[in-house]
């Protein structure tokens, strides 16, 4: 219940029902089990969604303790939670921080799954809204370019975490002065129906408090900053966490 009221953003929800399963695997299983860890990291998700940062960086930490001690450094669980502890780090704006995160799980995943393997985007994705922040531009491009072309393998077009990976690239583009390549330059090329474009224009109107016709200018900002995520947050790029996280994306 937890992992689906938190996929629905009801947080204060979700995290009662977390904290219920965390207690109940605690009693039957212990506090160093792999499942207690893994409700931990949920209950961490839910947490970060609410601000609570603190709270939420020490179960991520402790899902990696747990993982290490039961199956060695290379685990999956703690590639995901590496990722997870980068996007945490980067709210909390400690950015070197947050890029070696990041960088680790980037190499675990393309060591233990695949290159083009869609969890692998996820944290390219994720390297790609840090590098771009930072005024690194050109790298931010190859990396979304990179997490576009995995996902476009996987997903048809129309996908959430697509539609969230094209929001981001067309905001960076945007900030490049290639506005002719965003929208629906970016639908056509990556399969994207352009009512998703218009959709994300839509969204961002209502967040910004905009009403009436926008220029064409304005639609390319406009899905470019919105935010597609359950979480949202004004008009920031979207992050992704990885499905363990909260247990879907």
């Amino acid at each position: 219940m937890g992992g689906l009221e938190h996929a629905r953003g009801r947080y204060v929800r979700a995290e009662v029902f977390a904290r219920c399963a965390l207690a109940l695997r605690e009693r039957s299983h212990g506090p160093d089990h792999p499942e207690v860890a893994a409700d931990a990291a949920a209950l961490a998700a839910i947490l970060e969604g609410q601000g609570q940062y603190q709270e939420s960086e020490l179960l991520y930490q402790r899902d990696m303790a747990v993982f290490e001690h039961a199956a060695g450094p290379d685990h999956y669980e703690i590639a995901v939670n590496l990722n997870n502890l980068g996007s945490l780090n980067y709210k909390m704006k400690r950015i070197e921080d947050s890029e070696k995160f990041y960088c680790r799980a980037l190499a675990m995943k393309e060591k233990l799954l695949d290159p083009d393997h869609p969890d692998v985007a996820v944290t390219l994705n994720n390297l790609a809204i840090l590098c771009r922040s930072q005024g690194r531009r050109e790298e931010a491009e190859r990396l979304y370019q990179r997490c576009l072309s995995i996902l476009g393998k996987v997903f048809g077009p129309g996908h959430p975490k697509i539609a969230a990976c094209l929001a981001n690239y067309a905001r960076l583009l945007c900030q490049m002065g290639r506005n002719a390549e965003t929208a629906g330059g970016l639908c056509k090329t990556h399969g994207q129906r352009h009512s998703v474009c218009e959709s994300h224009f839509i969204v961002f109107c209502g967040q910004a408090g905009l009403h009436g016709r926008k220029t064409r200018s304005q639609f390319l900002l406009g899905i470019a900053q919105v935010e597609v995520s359950s979480q949202p947050t004004g008009v920031a790029a979207t992050q992704m966490q990885d499905p363990r996280g909260i247990r879907n994306l």
